[in-house]
């Protein structure tokens, strides 16, 4: 118990503490709940920038950063929320959300991409967080200054649907509806390479494993 949506879930998180519950259904508000009381806390409505957009997807980033003034480390924890503009052609945002004090609110902005968002990660170390489209584009987005660091136009013909990042954080890995996949360096003097096709290395894989198993089916009767 605790909430209901008449619309479609798209993407839910925890807060740091675990004490929250953050969601977005394709509406105009992004929904906090307190999992202990079991009741709404906040609607937080999208920027005045972007009146009429839809909140997509919500994701708690906790960032490791060695403070060169005071010499020691510094934890920085916010979230990222998505937003995508209802008209045709229209934007898609990326929004910081601050979370302190159990207070949710924007504090910074961006245009990400003239295309709609349709998945989203952050790196293992909270610093980037790419975003794939529903034409099959990515964009990358360092979450400490909120400056794309990267844009690949067409990696896929169809929307993309998953993208995940390398341990490291260098890499990333995009695929889409069209069964392809391409890894994408996060360094932008990198060219990403070419995309790859899913079924065919489903395929490969098979025909490898089978000419194992008759290589040892030969082997055991010979």
């Amino acid at each position: 118990g605790g909430g209901s949506s008449d619309k479609d879930i798209t993407s839910i998180a925890f807060s740091c503490d675990s004490k929250h519950l953050i969601a977005c259904n394709k509406s105009q508000h992004l929904f906090v709940y307190s999992l202990s009381e079991e009741k709404l806390l906040q609607r937080l409505q999208p920027p005045p920038q972007t009146p009429n957009a839809l909140y997509r997807h919500f994701r708690i980033v906790r960032v490791m950063r060695m403070d060169s003034s005071e010499g020691k480390v510094q934890e920085h924890r916010f979230g990222l929320a998505t937003l995508v503009e209802t008209a045709r052609n229209g934007w898609s945002y990326l929004a910081k959300v601050s979370t302190e004090n159990n207070e949710y609110k924007i504090v910074g902005l961006v245009r990400a991409i003239q295309e709609t968002v349709t998945s989203c990660s952050v790196s293992n170390d909270g610093v980037s967080v790419a975003l794939n489209t529903s034409q099959g584009s990515v964009v990358v987005i360092n979450t400490l200054t909120m400056a794309r660091i990267r844009e690949v136009k067409n990696c896929h013909h169809l929307p993309g649907t998953a993208l995940c990042f390398t341990s490291a954080g260098d890499t990333l890995v995009s695929a889409s509806m069209d069964k392809s996949y391409v890894l994408i360096p996060v360094d932008a003097t990198i060219e990403p390479e070419a995309s790859h096709g899913c079924v065919q290395g489903v395929v490969r894989l098979l025909v490898q494993m089978v000419a194992v198993v008759l290589i040892a089916h030969l082997v055991t009767y010979s």
